[in-house]
């Protein structure tokens, strides 16, 4: 049952005139809702209640927050009344769920102040060394460009031409085309890119089955449904094959990170560990 709009509206614009000449001890605490032994007084209520709103907005929100309160104070009470013989289990598993929460937010401001993994290119580099067999392809990769290009945009036969005989003195004019007339592209000559990146937008049966004999095709191109799929491929690994160190790169310091963060934890629960240690703050008695 909603709490009254009136008694809620009163609340409001007492609250209003309240916070604007007295203080907390003039205003009181005065009961808003109760179930059972629990009750909801106008200091939570005004705590909820957003900074910046109307009163009609206020009286929204008062009226959902109060009936929330009550639903679930109800079904609350029901459920320990119920599993009243269970009692003990639950407010262990509680005070365990309470313990781990206050460590991990410990943690993580931890973490947050004084971790610095500092990861170099020569950490990356010594890792993917070590583990270079560990990272393989799951799809082909290629260098090159991958365009697709309305039918009527202009002077596509000159594109197709540059392209096709493409060079590092090409390259800018290609990306000027494309960054014209291209509806999407990806123009990676430099950079490794995974065919999955822009399988979505090939049309079906437009890879080779045979991913490395596209290099020694000048280019790969379709025409359908009024756009033109050009993919022109200069070098090209099969799914499989070790990925190339830049391929990885980001995925091998996100490792190195997550490893350096755990090192400095465990480090940081030792130094604690044996600082209370020192100080006299643990114990061990003997009851046998």
């Amino acid at each position: 049952m909603p709490f009254p709009k009136r008694l809620i509206l009163t609340y409001i614009l007492l609250a209003t005139a309240a916070l604007a000449a007295c203080s907390d001890e003039q205003q009181g605490d005065a009961p808003v809702a109760q179930v059972g032994r629990e009750t909801l007084t106008r200091t939570q209520l005004l705590a909820a209640l957003p900074a910046i709103a109307s009163p009609a907005d206020s009286a929204v929100f008062a009226d959902k927050f109060i009936r929330t309160w009550v639903h679930r104070q109800v079904l609350l009470q029901k459920a320990t009344e119920y599993l009243s013989s269970q009692n003990e289990d639950i407010e262990q598993a509680v005070n365990e769920y309470r313990s781990s929460l206050i460590i991990e937010t410990y943690q993580n401001k931890l973490v947050e102040q004084k971790f610095n993994p500092q990861i170099t290119n020569d950490d990356i580099q010594a890792y993917y060394e070590q583990m270079k067999h560990s990272f393989t392809l799951q799809d082909p990769a290629f260098k090159g460009c991958f365009a697709v290009i309305p039918a009527s945009a202009p002077d596509q036969k000159d594109f197709l031409k540059t392209l096709s005989n493409f060079n590092e003195e090409s390259s800018l004019k290609i990306e000027e085309y494309l960054f014209h007339h291209a509806s999407k592209y990806n123009s990676s000559f430099d950079t490794w890119t995974s065919i999955s990146e822009i399988r979505p937008f090939l049309p079906a049966d437009f890879l080779p089955a045979d991913f490395r004999s596209a290099t020694k095709q000048p280019l790969l191109k379709a025409e359908k449904d009024g756009n033109l799929y050009v993919l022109k491929i200069t070098h090209a690994l099969p799914a499989g094959e070790i990925a190339p160190l830049e391929f990885v790169r980001k995925k091998i310091s996100d490792i190195l990170v997550s490893k350096r963060k755990l090192e400095f934890l465990n480090k940081a629960n030792a130094d604690i560990y044996e600082q209370a240690a020192n100080d006299g703050s643990i114990k061990y008695f003997d009851n046998k």
